[in-house]
């Protein structure tokens, strides 16, 4: 009997998150680079869906058969239908929450862009190793950074212009921005 898991990639995740996926009953498997949470039933499904759309992590789903991994697209999908019990839901869920999690995503590069347009600098969102941060450079000269407001640490930097960063990180959409990287990381 093949096993079914849902999996979130771990390419560009910190220690911290590592370490709240794996207290939170996922297991890593470090040559594929993949959490994934054994499913056996729709409910477990579900449960680890919202965990990985809370993160803000795409989905998917990875099958075990005889303590192999099966990650060839065609033979996952036929061991899906052989394996778990409502697979059409299965994959129909997973649909949702990457769609979910792509919206969220979008919204982001969209406030990004207004921030901008608005304050007319370029913004450049970097996120890896449980960083978040915006660097802040001039969009007319060279384009080197000038500084970055950190967004989970609240440890941000200016070459000059305090008033400019002081006016960016009071600005809603940058506390939207932070919100979102908080929760991917799961700091409340």
């Amino acid at each position: 009997m093949s096993e079914i898991f849902i999996s979130a990639k771990a390419k560009n995740f910190g220690d911290h998150k590592k370490d709240f996926y794996i207290k939170n009953s996922f297991e890593f498997i470090e040559n594929l680079d993949l959490f994934i949470y054994n499913i056996t039933k729709v409910s477990d499904a579900i449960t680890s869906l919202k965990f990985n759309l809370n993160r803000n992590e795409f989905s998917d789903f990875i099958i075990k058969d005889q303590k192999h991994f099966i990650t060839d697209e065609e033979n996952k999908e036929i061991y899906l239908f052989d394996s778990f019990e409502k697979p059409e839901l299965l994959k129909d869920l997973i649909i949702k929450a990457n769609k979910e999690v792509f919206n969220r995503r979008a919204k982001i590069t969209e406030l990004i862009n207004q921030l901008q347009y608005d304050y007319m600098i370029q913004i450049n969102p970097w996120y890896k190793h449980s960083k978040a941060r915006l660097y802040l450079s001039d969009e007319n000269e060279n384009k080197e950074s000038f500084g970055h407001i950190d967004l989970l640490n609240n440890k941000h930097y200016m070459k000059n212009n305090q008033e400019l960063l002081n006016t960016l990180i009071k600005d809603k959409r940058v506390r939207i921005i932070s919100k979102f990287y908080k929760i991917s990381e799961g700091i409340k």
